[in-house]
């Protein structure tokens, strides 16, 4: 768990335990961690440690040894969070700190660790305004400790967590991050953060909290600025299924932020237009199309995707500036893919196989995927301007529009877009007949 970027020597291999000496069904030593550990207790000695490389090296062993949930319960047992906050406030140097706090976010992947420092008040009063100090690494550590508490909370801690927020002003400190940096660990990790807190946070009695706090024009602009980072200027940094997460979470983010009667009129007043956020979700249709044409790759990931992205699209309102591409986003790219799978499930000796699917599993895919589509094509359908509709009504062709038509299961949305399209089919079906 510890970054990249520091290097730790060979001194700090870790340490053969003795017969009798492993902690539980690891290999670890149960004398290296109290030897490690009693060096927090007295803050004389602690101070002259802290000096020593070794020490430095000692702790990255055991932040490493935390992944190991025996670990965590022994360090549990031997009071290890009381240990810290009893020396945190006495440590100066920002790489211990960073240390020490990775280890609790590791420690704070089991309930039981959280529920005991959710009590420990005096505790986080010292680590919590880490958040703000001018070190990245320390800020990882803290954003991937909250997360760890908030995942693993219950309604009380979560109210407990939301006061603290609050008070420290906290979505400020994440937005900036969001938006001032382009360490790719500092802005996955604070994605993953707004994603924690979104999904875990904004229950029913903590509706009208989380509003306040943490769905703001900032927030808007914040992960539209992070997007364009991972996937414009920084794209070569990161792997397909790294790109495919953050696609993921942008959505699932702007699900929530825009899911509250006034989240429309936020995102309307932003720094950033709301077209840019259309743009997003189509730079993201555009991805999985390219991904399902070029490679021929479908994932049962993509028909959240495309529900999702329907969704929001079905709550945002075309803006005055730029109505036209507005409308035409998301449309060419859901029927193109319209299109592949349709004759992918028509004929599999044309090309238009997927190489990781079965024919089974291809058309259980492709039926769950074509109503996705085809309520996305829709709702695109029902927001465009009529020379947007007829453009898209001839170059999609009647019969496949009144098959797409047909196939959604919303009859609200399927009455609105037979209406608009009525007259239309009509006169296509006359000039044909004459």
């Amino acid at each position: 768990m510890k970054p990249a970027e520091e290097n730790v020597t060979a001194a700090s291999e870790e340490p053969t335990p003795v017969t009798g000496d492993a902690i539980g069904n690891t290999t670890y030593s149960e004398r290296f961690v109290l030897r490690t550990l009693i060096k927090f207790a007295n803050l004389n000695t602690l101070k002259e440690e802290l000096k020593e490389k070794s020490f430095e090296e000692d702790l990255c062993v055991l932040w490493d040894m935390t992944a190991e949930r025996d670990v965590v319960l022994f360090l549990q047992r031997y009071d290890a969070l009381k240990l810290f906050n009893f020396a945190l406030s006495v440590i100066d140097r920002k790489r211990i700190v960073e240390i020490i706090i990775g280890i609790i976010a590791n420690m704070c992947c089991l309930k039981e660790v959280v529920d005991d420092l959710m009590t420990m008040d005096s505790f986080l009063s010292i680590f919590i305004p880490y958040i703000n100090v001018d070190y990245m690494y320390v800020r990882i550590q803290m954003m991937r400790l909250i997360s760890a508490c908030v995942y693993q909370g219950n309604e009380e801690q979560l109210t407990k967590w939301m006061e603290i927020f609050k008070n420290i002003e906290y979505s400020t400190t994440l937005y900036d991050v969001m938006q001032d940096t382009r360490n790719k660990n500092v802005l996955t990790t604070a994605l993953e953060n707004l994603n924690t807190i979104c999904s875990k946070c904004n229950i029913e009695s903590l509706r009208t909290l989380f509003f306040d706090h943490f769905v703001t024009q900032d927030a808007f602009d914040a992960v539209i600025a992070l997007f364009k980072i991972i996937y414009g200027r920084d794209r070569s940094a990161y792997t397909n299924d790294e790109l495919e997460r953050v696609m993921v979470i942008v959505i699932q983010i702007h699900l929530v932020l825009l899911g509250f009667d006034k989240s429309s009129l936020i995102a309307h007043n932003v720094s950033v237009p709301v077209y840019e956020i259309v743009c997003v979700l189509n730079t993201i249709l555009v991805h999985y199309e390219c991904k399902m044409i070029q490679l021929k790759e479908m994932d049962t990931d993509l028909i959240d995707v495309v529900e999702s992205i329907a969704t929001i699209m079905n709550i945002i309102q075309d803006p005055e500036e730029r109505r036209i591409e507005f409308q035409q986003c998301c449309l060419k790219s859901s029927y193109k893919m319209w299109e592949v799978i349709t004759s992918a499930t028509e004929s599999n000796s044309n090309g238009s196989s997927f190489d990781d699917n079965d024919i089974g599993e291809l058309e259980e895919l492709c039926g769950k995927l074509k109503p996705a589509l085809c309520t996305l094509i829709c709702t695109c359908l029902s927001k465009s301007s009529n020379d947007i509709l007829l453009e898209a009504m001839a170059s999609f062709g009647v019969n496949n529009v009144e098959i797409i038509i047909n196939t959604i299961n919303d009859k609200e949305l399927q009455k609105a877009v037979n209406d608009r399209t009525s007259d239309y089919r009509s006169r296509h079906r006359e000039t044909n007949a004459c």
